[in-house]
């Protein structure tokens, strides 16, 4: 067969350069992720700092796993981890837990939540997940190259879906990261557990941000928490949020709870939040004449 001038053959190489060089990629992902749990917190408090009404940042003391540990896991779960969640899970931290919370009513309500499941976390996602009452795959996940699909469940941690990393193919390089709603429907939303994270961070962690992935888009009320905390991202937001009635209705008939306050804070105090509206108006939240936020961040033991 003819090569590519400009490419010329594809030269061989030998099994100690094929080890340096996967040896260099690790290196590479493990100085990636050393810092993304610092770096997270930082970004975050930096979002929230002009927002009087924030009571603070609670990030979970989570100690790095060992690779014994991870090589443990993958053997008993028959998976490999990618290497941007295992260098994450190695340096930086075995799992992620930040909650923001915000002052409503003289109460100290959570709000934000970012959450990335533990090595003991990670559980397979049953085969009947991907297939529908007929039993045919549900679109429009992608076809395997392998004998069926697997996914592993990153966040899995509220009742209005969870977010899975997906593996189509052999190369765990390759896994996808997917977010299942309460329709049992499959949304991409990142090619890898890095991009994820950034997106996780950009959203602040904000009730039900992933729907905006999805066809339906966000609720009523989780697109007015977007608008109001992180309106950079309402351009987004609006170009996938087509269906708002139809998510507002499968998700109040997945969760009755949803027509309650979410997350403490009442939905008719949500429906207040307009473009331009300021911290402290009446209805949406209480403002509190705090400083800021930087002094008020810490860390559970």
């Amino acid at each position: 067969s003819r090569c590519s001038p400009l490419i010329g053959p594809r030269r061989t190489e030998g099994p100690g350069r094929t080890a340096a060089r996967a040896s260099e990629t690790r290196s590479a992902w493990l100085m990636a992720t050393v810092s993304l749990t610092r770096d997270a917190l930082k970004d975050l408090t930096a979002a929230l700092a002009p927002f009087d009404v924030v009571e603070g940042i609670n990030l979970a003391d989570r100690p790095a796993c060992s690779a014994a540990d991870i090589s443990a896991w993958e053997s008993r779960a028959e998976v490999r981890i990618p290497n941007d969640l295992r260098a994450f899970l190695q340096s930086s931290s075995n799992g992620f837990q930040l909650q923001w919370h915000v002052r409503h009513c003289g109460k100290s309500v959570r709000l934000g939540c970012m959450h990335i499941a533990g090595l003991d976390e990670l559980k397979p996602v049953p085969a009947a997940a991907f297939v529908d009452a007929l039993g045919h795959s549900r679109e429009p996940l992608p076809l395997p190259d392998t004998d069926a699909l697997r996914a592993i469940e990153l966040d899995a941690s509220t009742p209005h879906g969870r977010v899975c990393l997906l593996y189509a193919s052999a190369d765990p390089s390759e896994a996808q990261v997917w977010f299942q709603d309460v329709s049992c429907s499959w949304s991409f939303i990142a090619n890898s557990f890095l991009d994820y994270f950034r997106l996780m961070v950009l959203y602040l962690g904000l009730p039900r941000w992933q729907y905006v992935y999805t066809d339906v888009g966000l609720d009523s009320v989780a697109a007015s928490w977007v608008r109001f905390f992180a309106p950079d991202r309402l351009a987004l937001t609006k170009e996938h949020s087509v269906d708002r009635s139809r998510c507002a209705s499968f998700l109040r008939a997945a969760d009755p709870a949803l027509g309650a306050p979410l997350d403490g804070l009442s939905p008719a105090a949500t429906r207040a939040v307009t473009p331009g509206t300021r911290v402290g108006s009446p209805g949406l939240i209480r403002r509190e004449g705090s400083p800021g936020i930087s002094s008020k961040v810490r860390v559970r033991k």
